[in-house]
């Protein structure tokens, strides 16, 4: 393959490289450059760095340049190159296909989760081709499961933003998409990790879209008196409750894999712990001046609820991280402390009940900690969002990291693969198990 696809390879190394951080980070730099010098100045194109891109995005190193996301930049990399390719007018065949199904899949999970334009032409060259293989094979595909779960996210984050007041009635049809959904997985295919998290993920988003037409933070209440018919807090507890239910699901089941598995996981699995996250924060934290106590006391049992889940998950990354403290931190090394910082936010919310002030609705009197009713917005209760992260151990381990990579002082090293991969890189190769005999030689191609 260090031949005939030495794009491709090289993604390959750099994203199983998981285990040894530092390695992997000298991969990443390496896997850029020549995507800079290649892709980006010279402008060449091919079915290989297709693969390689692909690969690289679907299972990229977040962990990396936590605050320096190209990922976005890369897809449309990756979209020009398909067309240039003409692969989207090659669907009927196989390698073409799955290439733009790819593209597809990562293009929208990042709209949806950086907030951008989905790419409305690809969106319906993906929806034409699904559509025209539904009585065939290629419909039972593992690819194509995915890229219908996916179209079905698209397709919801598209209702909440157009629909408004017809949400409800929009989250009743979704819902019934999902059993069909569910169903031909069931029957058709054997249902994996990533397929089975997708739709629990997409069952927490559509319970909660009801919560965006008639909960606290929806817009449409500004206007509402609180003693009129459409206001009824206690159909707020309900939908909450609902999606609540929906989250759980999701956590008891993520839980429920082998740790080991996790080593495994795709950009998608790990977007999708986030987001689900993120909605549980909503449904945990916001407040609202007209609610009751009945909503106050169910907020203290989610919250409860989501410390548990949110403990069990961090006990899992701090045994699937393999950094120690001060060096070139993993994914897990990441996850680690962006949950620490979360539990906080949970555990100061607990302290400071609006069940136990009466002087102090929003649970915030005497404490300077950005929760509960101070953070009502996820992208300022969020660690990477809101600067937070740089408070931990994990940034702390980047920037050392950054320092010995960047080739400083302390990072001087006469090893015998320095210049191949810079300083400080003694050691990585000691094992001649780890990579192919010909990869010190083939990595600095140029």
């Amino acid at each position: 393959m260090a031949k005939t696809r030495p794009f491709l390879f090289l993604a390959i190394l750099t994203i199983s490289a998981t285990r040894r951080p530092l390695l992997q980070r000298k991969l990443d730099e390496r896997f850029r450059r020549v995507l800079s010098e290649r892709i980006v100045l010279q402008g060449e194109k091919s079915l290989d760095y297709v693969q390689g891109l692909l690969v690289y995005l679907a299972w990229h190193p977040i962990h990396i340049r936590p605050l320096n996301n190209q990922m976005w930049q890369y897809v449309q990399i990756l979209r020009g190159m398909l067309s240039d390719l003409r692969f989207d007018r090659k669907l009927h065949e196989t390698t073409a296909r799955n290439a733009c199904l790819g593209c597809y899949n990562l293009s929208s999970l990042f709209a949806l989760g950086f907030q951008r334009r989905s790419d409305s032409t690809l969106y319906d060259i993906i929806k034409s081709t699904l559509e025209g293989t539904a009585s065939t094979d290629q419909d039972n595909t593992h690819q194509t499961l995915l890229s219908r779960t996916q179209m079905l996210w698209e397709t919801v984050a598209r209702k909440s933003e157009q629909e408004g007041d017809n949400l409800p009635k929009c989250s009743l049809s979704f819902h019934l998409q999902i059993q069909d959904l569910e169903r031909k997985i069931r029957s058709e295919t054997p249902e994996t990790a990533s397929l089975r998290i997708s739709i629990l993920s997409l069952k927490v988003v559509t319970a909660y879209l009801p919560w965006m037409a008639y909960g606290p933070s929806s817009s449409r209440k500004s206007s509402h008196n609180p003693g009129s018919s459409e206001y009824q807090p206690c159909e707020y507890v309900k939908e909450a409750r609902s999606c609540l239910a929906e989250i759980r699901g999701f956590f008891d089941y993520f839980l429920s894999l082998p740790a080991d598995q996790y080593i495994y996981f795709s950009i998608r699995e790990w977007c999708q712990l986030i987001l689900t996250i993120s909605t549980a924060s909503q449904i945990c934290f916001l407040t609202h001046p007209f609610m009751k106590i009945q909503w106050y006391e169910f907020q203290t049992k989610a919250r409860s609820t989501m410390q548990i889940y949110l403990e069990s998950l961090l006990h899992r990354m701090k045994t699937l991280s393999v950094s120690k403290s001060g060096v070139t931190p993993d994914i897990f090394s990441m996850f680690r402390s962006v949950l620490d910082v979360v539990l906080e936010t949970y555990a100061v919310a607990r302290i400071n009940s609006p069940l136990q002030s009466d002087s102090d609705p929003t649970g915030t009197e005497g404490t300077d900690s950005p929760s509960v009713g101070a953070t009502s917005t996820t992208s300022r209760r969020c660690p990477m969002m809101n600067g937070s992260i740089k408070r931990t151990e994990f940034w702390e381990a980047v920037q050392q990291s950054n320092t010995l990579c960047g080739g400083g002082p302390e990072a001087k090293s006469n090893g015998r693969y320095s210049g191949v991969f810079g300083a400080g890189m003694d050691g990585l190769f000691d094992d001649a198990q780890d990579w192919p005999s010909l990869f010190s030689e083939w990595v600095s191609f140029t």
